[in-house]
């Protein structure tokens, strides 16, 4: 009708004198507030302890043109500890996060997913190498019945992380690392999609006299999974793969001027090489901008045989505040 259009208009030039107005505005819904987006927070620092806590929710239909990566239609809370012991030696942590979709209330079911994380790391004051070791544990279901229902989710996901890494002289200062994680998911479902990872990785750092710096690494990783063809049957697969990363940093005019190159080819079921040229200016300390080059030749992705090339070329002004 004329008079819902006039007062559309008349809201429009109300709130135009203080945000812009334009086609990529989406209307406030009341019902269940679809475009409304918070995240609220609380941190502690005390006795050797930093404790976190943040609740969010971000719309089903929530936009962030300046974060687009941010997830939407979802609302929870996280917590975190981080105790530090034996003379910054001993660093305990742990962490819990629950968080449900169907913040509309118009899916047929809402999907829970928890996530807790225990971890222990020891930084010896001895020449001694340093190891981490961490758990973590991720949940994911809903209220539809497992056993007659394709939209059903119950999958239960273990994983485990093994770190260790030592600093020492040979020439220049290197800080070498060898880390081995491996992942095991059930799903409880009809679908029976398990799957099973192994990721193993070497890399070092190296420090040289002049304002130089290389990262090396080598990375392992194998999976085993099951997915449903076209007749819906389940096919068991695996899929493995070395990659190789060779990356260096040069620092000039008193490390305003950043420049880095990498290298990274990998092998196996997938096949790719990866050259990697940017450069970074600091105007002031928390200032700069930066061009960063990417070229990826694909020979063999995973179920395809498509040789292709994708060329980035980002330019970014970052300001850290």
């Amino acid at each position: 009708a004329e008079s819902d259009r006039n007062t559309i208009r008349s809201i429009r030039d109300v709130f135009s004198r203080v945000i812009t107005v334009n086609e990529h505005l989406i209307p406030l819904a009341m019902k269940n507030l679809p475009t409304l987006s918070y995240e609220t927070g609380i941190a502690l620092n005390y006795f050797d302890n930093n404790f976190r806590f943040n609740y969010l929710r971000h719309g089903a239909s929530y936009e962030s043109f300046g974060q687009s990566f941010l997830r939407t239609d979802v609302i929870g809370y996280n917590i975190s500890d981080r105790q530090r012991l034996i003379g910054n030696q001993l660093f305990l942590s742990g962490g819990f996060e629950r968080l449900q979709d169907n913040t509309t209330k118009i899916k047929a079911s809402t999907t829970t997913s928890t996530t807790a994380n225990i971890g222990v790391s020891y930084y010896p004051s001895i020449n001694f190498p340093n190891i981490s070791i961490a758990y973590l544990r991720n949940a994911n279901n809903n209220d539809m019945k497992i056993d007659d229902s394709l939209y059903a989710i119950d999958d239960k996901t273990n994983r485990i992380l093994i770190q260790i890494g030592k600093e020492f002289l040979f020439g220049i200062r290197h800080n070498t690392m060898l880390s081995v994680s491996t992942s095991v998911k059930n799903d409880n479902t009809v679908r029976d999609l398990d799957t099973r990872g192994t990721a193993v990785t070497l890399s070092a750092i190296s420090k040289f006299n002049i304002p130089f710096q290389t990262i090396v690494s080598l990375t392992v990783n194998s999976n085993k999974f099951v997915f449903v063809d076209s007749s819906t049957s389940r096919v068991p697969a695996s899929l493995t793969y070395t990659t190789l990363y060779a990356n260096g940093q040069y620092r000039l005019l008193d490390d305003k001027l950043r420049l880095n190159g990498s290298f990274s080819p990998t092998f196996g079921d997938i096949q790719r090489v990866l050259v990697n040229a940017g450069a970074q200016y600091y105007f002031w300390k928390n200032l700069s901008a930066q061009t960063q080059f990417n070229c990826y030749f694909n020979k063999k992705m995973y179920n395809s045989s498509n040789t292709n090339t994708d060329i980035v070329w980002n330019l970014i002004l970052r300001a850290d505040i």
